[in-house]
């Protein structure tokens, strides 16, 4: 049997363009947080809607499958590569199955480049997305930064497929402390003082930590976190 994960959100045109992200620092990624709906879940195939518009205009993009390991350490399940044939606004189906995904614990299908904006495609970003879907979306560069944290909090356009057992049980989808960071399931509370912050502006100017998901925090110090450096995580990439 299979089942597809969907977790909430409508592909449309903004004035005559679908939508995507970019950042003025150079290029990012993009990562989204499933986990199989049935224990032994096989992860089958993963669809994104890649897009072009005035940022992003050409061919590139490389897709891969990433996941902790029981010591916290971030893996490969299925390498980052280059698909050929991508549909351009379109939706394009991934098939992961020679990987034989067996896996219980959440992964993520994530993207990267290896060029510039121009000779990229992009991947549709919904602002308009379901919470739930924008809970699971990251901005991704080797580490994971929730889309929450961006001016305009939205979700990456990635559904997955799983086949399963027809008597399998449900697999209970592990919890997230929205005030967190999270390696590897381990959740421990955020520390205010990993961040340098302006207080004046509510602006996050530096992340001193060494987290590969950093959760934003609300406040930090009673004050509002408004903006994020745009050179606040160089050292994590």
């Amino acid at each position: 049997m299979e089942k597809e994960i969907d977790y909430g959100f409508n592909v449309e045109k903004t004035d005559d363009k679908y939508q995507t992200v970019h950042f003025r620092t150079g290029m990012k990624g993009a990562a989204v947080r499933f986990q199989s709906p049935f224990e032994g879940g096989i992860l089958k195939s993963a669809k994104l809607f890649l897009a072009s518009n005035e940022y992003y205009s050409g061919k590139h993009i490389q897709i891969g499958v990433i996941a902790y390991d029981k010591e916290g350490r971030l893996r490969e399940l299925a390498p980052f590569k280059e698909y050929p044939n991508l549909k351009v606004n379109d939706w394009n189906e991934i098939d992961f199955g020679e990987y034989y995904i067996r896996r219980d614990e959440p992964i993520y299908i994530a993207t990267r480049y290896d060029t510039e904006l121009y000779d990229s495609l992009g991947l549709y970003y919904d602002v308009k997305a379901e919470a739930k879907a924008k809970a699971r979306s990251f901005v991704y560069d080797g580490s994971f930064i929730s889309t929450n944290v961006l001016a305009g909090a939205g979700a990456f356009a990635i559904k997955t497929t799983w086949l399963y057992e027809e008597n399998a049980r449900e697999n209970k989808e592990t919890e997230y402390d929205e005030t967190s960071s999270n390696i590897g399931g381990e959740i421990r509370p955020v520390n205010e003082l990993e961040f340098e912050f302006d207080e004046s502006t509510g602006t996050i100017t530096k992340y001193k930590g060494n987290n590969p998901i950093v959760s934003i925090p609300r406040k930090i110090k009673g004050v509002d976190v408004k903006h994020i450096g745009d050179y606040a995580f160089n050292k994590n990439k």
